[in-house]
């Protein structure tokens, strides 16, 4: 019997698990094909058919300019230049140059008009030196940029040519015979011819296709939008023999796949994007083909669990529900979900008489344990209060006997009145905590009593900003660690100062208190550094005398709020003590 149910359990797990491996390698398989034909077959083709075309029409550009720079023509006008520029001869030269650049520009489809710049002048419009601040010309004298990304041209042969948006090629002009540079010479290129052949191209139905700098700039009219960085750099650092053909770079975080082809000529590089989910269509197609197969094979394991859940999945989960209750402490509820099914005469109904036998003796053992612990906690932190009554009563009553001596009626009053406010409190055991406001009272009177024994030689800053009427903690918290401040100050230095600071945030109720006494003992602070620790834990009924001050405040503070309550010890010796409390709010 016990091995039917797991017989049953381990077919449905084979029937669930063989048909999903069978078919997500055949299906993946095939969308990996499909993902790898369509990115050879498509995006690689149509990237290197542009590449090409920009290769070959911006080489046709440069080989027209090296014909003009060598030609007779070209070469005769400079020459000429070094001729008066009111000549005759220069001024025909200047027309037959022009004329010379006309038949280049109808015998170059590509080319839209060739100009030549030299200081203040070119061939064209012959005065004006706005060219000088244009961005091309920056870039060519300051960087070295010969092609010249899109822009306007007013300086060519014709209004109608000069609202034309062109790219250029800036190449330098110079005397063949001494080669000294006479100029530039800029062949303007329809932006059009480059864009219109780029804007055909698509991957996919979204993907588009960029043309741009190194530096991710557009040379055309396009908005490429913000590349990727990564991107960036690897197109910035492509070169030599390894940048032939086109490379791919996947953005993990736009999941978007972007191909970038570099044209030799000038140093441009093709781009394009494209989303991974168009190219993975038919991948999304495998992919739908699996999610249904999964649906049906769903459908018969839901079918098959329904119908093993009367039996087993049921009961189990009973237990579970009745097992965070009895977590939780919440024995009643716990019985209550177990006693609403009849028990089946099997391996559940063994399994679960068993369990309520254990909750049944789990609740009475946690019972009495609870019922002790309350006790003992209870004993131990009146023992701790007891501790300090005692102490303090003795050192008090010196004081009377000593202020009686002296006839100081009017103080012996005063610290008797004090004394009478410490005790209502300190004897109430009634109750363990107390209001900040109460304890800031017992404090001042305690301090009270202090300046009333030690006149001069002492005094007390207390500072406690407003606090919360319902903000409570332990009472008598602050007495031991204020006296311990006066008894290692007095005779260290002339007056001994005590400051307290009570703070409270909007978690947690900061005390600080400090002296300029004598130090603790290095000693003495190792042996208290195990106490200040939250995960340290004493019996604190075994303190004994010299727990009396600080290992009092914190067992009591510990047995209070456990952990979250947290002590800061800071001491240089004969530079004083500053103990930082950090309580819980607990209203």
């Amino acid at each position: 019997m016990f091995y039917s149910i797991r017989t049953q359990l381990i077919a449905i797990i084979v029937m669930l698990i063989v048909p999903f491996v069978l078919m997500g390698y055949f299906f993946w398989q095939q969308a990996a094909d499909a993902l790898r034909a369509s990115i050879e077959t498509t995006t690689v083709q149509s990237m290197n058919q542009y590449a090409d075309f920009a290769e070959s029409a911006t080489s046709q550009v440069m080989n027209v300019a090296n014909q003009i720079l060598r030609s007779d023509e070209t070469q005769e006008w400079l020459r000429s230049r070094d001729e008066s520029a009111a000549s005759s001869n220069a001024v025909q030269q200047n027309i037959r140059m022009r004329k010379y650049f006309d038949s280049v520009v109808s015998n170059s489809p590509l080319i839209l008009s060739v100009n030549i710049f030299h200081g203040g002048w070119d061939l064209w419009n012959l005065e004006g030196d706005e060219y000088l601040r244009s961005d091309w010309y920056n870039d060519y004298r300051n960087e070295g940029i010969r092609w010249a990304g899109a822009h306007l041209d007013t300086r060519q042969n014709g209004s109608a040519t000069n609202r034309q948006r062109v790219n250029a090629l800036i190449y330098p002009l110079s005397d063949l015979l001494n080669l000294r540079e006479e100029g530039i010479l800029k062949l303007n290129v329809r932006t059009s011819a480059l864009q219109e052949p780029l804007d055909k191209l698509t991957l996919g139905k979204t993907g588009k296709v960029f043309l741009i700098t190194p530096n991710g700039a557009p040379v055309l009219d396009q908005k490429p939008g913000e590349l990727p960085a990564a991107l960036l750099d690897r197109i910035g650092f492509a070169g030599g023999e390894d940048d032939a053909g086109a490379r791919i770079y996947r953005d993990e975080h736009s999941s978007t796949i972007y191909f970038y082809q570099r044209t030799e000529t000038t140093g441009w590089i093709v781009v394009g994007a494209v989303s991974e989910t168009e190219l993975f269509q038919e991948i999304t197609r495998a992919r739908q083909n699996v999610i249904a197969v999964a649906v049906v094979l769903f459908v018969i394991a839901v079918s098959l669990t329904l119908w093993f859940s009367s039996r087993i999945a049921n009961p189990i989960s009973r237990i579970v529900r009745s097992m965070r209750y009895v977590e939780e402490g919440d024995f009643l509820k716990g019985n209550a979900i177990m006693a609403k099914k009849r028990l089946r005469q099997n391996e559940i109904g063994f399994l679960t008489v068993n369990y309520l036998n254990m909750v049944k003796r789990l609740k009475s053992y946690i019972e009495t344990e609870y019922a002790q612990n309350l006790r003992r906690r209870n004993a131990e932190y009146k023992a701790l209060l007891l501790q300090i009554n005692p102490h303090f009563l003795n050192n008090t009553l010196e004081v009377v006997t000593s202020l009686a001596a002296q006839g100081r009626n009017e103080d012996i009053e005063r610290v008797i009145n004090d004394l009478s406010l410490m005790l209502r409190s300190s004897l109430r055991l009634n109750t363990e905590l107390i209001s900040v406001r109460d304890e800031m009272g017992t404090i001042r009177a305690f301090t009270s009593i202090l300046s009333v024994c030690y006149g001069s030689r002492v005094r007390f800053e207390i500072v406690d900003e407003p606090i919360s009427d319902d903000l409570r903690i332990p009472k008598l918290l602050l007495q031991p660690l204020i006296e311990n401040a006066v008894k290692y100050s007095l005779g260290i230095v002339d007056v001994a100062v005590v400051s307290v600071l009570v703070a409270e945030t909007a978690d947690e109720l900061t005390i600080v208190i400090r002296d300029n006494g004598l130090g603790i003992p290095e000693e003495v602070l190792k042996d208290l550094k195990p106490a200040t620790e939250s995960n340290f834990a004493q019996d604190v009924l075994e303190i004994g005398e010299k727990g009396i001050g600080i290992k009092n405040v914190i067992a009591r503070g510990r047995m209070s709020y456990g952990s979250r309550f947290s002590v800061e010890i800071r001491t240089a010796e004969r530079q004083g003590t500053e103990i930082k409390m950090s309580i819980p709010i607990a209203r």
